[in-house]
């Protein structure tokens, strides 16, 4: 039998799950001693991977292809002016960060009651900023991401007016997430999860992957990113489907 190799250390669950994706365990387990146990005390985690049906991303192009009009041309005026103004913003000043906050908020039907958890947010952008662009820059975001699955209760408790605020911050990587969305991949109930928001942003990123060649409607605006572009279709199909009064 081959000598094992010492076992390292691991500082976080994300460093591990990486080591593993690239070695395998027998160079380091002799699993010809494993022995079979019981864990009678387990409880199962308040938080479970979600999976969401990827097909509804097909439905949703399917459907815009149909369509003659999607979005109000205000909306798309207000996410440029949105773009730009993040883009001009110090987000390591916490003041910024809740002025920010409350521009994202200008898209929701509510106003900001809860306090903004601003110096979380200036450590979660400061963070972000450290990660090199290039072909593991996602990876590594959406890995941060999963890290600190609370910040995206950090604005108002609510993960859609987050996720609006992290689509600004990274407009390539965070899709935004909102209540026709969630209506289209049919988890309505799910709106303010953290765990769904993970999952939505990982399934959109995949799909994209596996289809790099899409036919986008002629109608969205040139100069946003696929992530965006997938955003408006799955916020349009789902809110095709809300029951009419």
């Amino acid at each position: 039998m081959n000598t094992l190799k010492q076992l390292p250390r691991f500082k976080t669950e994300a460093e591990e799950r990486k080591f593993w994706e690239t070695h395998n365990s027998t160079d380091y387990i002799d699993w010809s001693k494993a022995k079979r146990t019981r864990l009678p005390k387990l409880k199962p985690s308040a938080r479970g991977n979600v999976i969401l049906d990827e097909t509804k991303m097909s439905e949703a192009m399917e459907w815009v292809s149909n369509q003659t009009s999607l979005i109000e041309d205000d909306y798309y005026n207000a996410y440029s002016d949105l773009l730009d103004f993040f883009k001009k913003l110090d987000l390591q000043d916490e003041q910024n960060i809740v002025g920010a906050a409350h521009a994202v908020y200008g898209w929701m039907p509510t106003i900001l009651k809860k306090e903004t958890k601003a110096a979380e947010l200036v450590a979660f952008t400061k963070d972000l900023r450290k990660i090199e662009s290039g072909p593991n820059q996602r990876k590594s975001a959406l890995d941060q991401l999963r890290q600190h699955l609370h910040i995206t209760k950090a604005i108002n408790g609510s993960t859609v007016g987050t996720s609006k605020f992290l689509h600004f911050v990274e407009p390539e990587i965070f899709p935004i997430w909102d209540s026709n969305i969630a209506l289209a991949f049919e988890v309505s109930s799910k709106i303010n999860d953290p765990d769904t928001y993970l999952a939505y942003c990982e399934a959109v990123h995949r799909y994209l992957d596996r289809n790099p060649e899409l036919n986008w409607p002629n109608e969205l605006p040139d100069g946003i990113s696929d992530i965006r572009k997938m955003e408006f279709c799955l916020y349009a199909y789902g809110k095709s489907r809300k029951p009419r009064r």
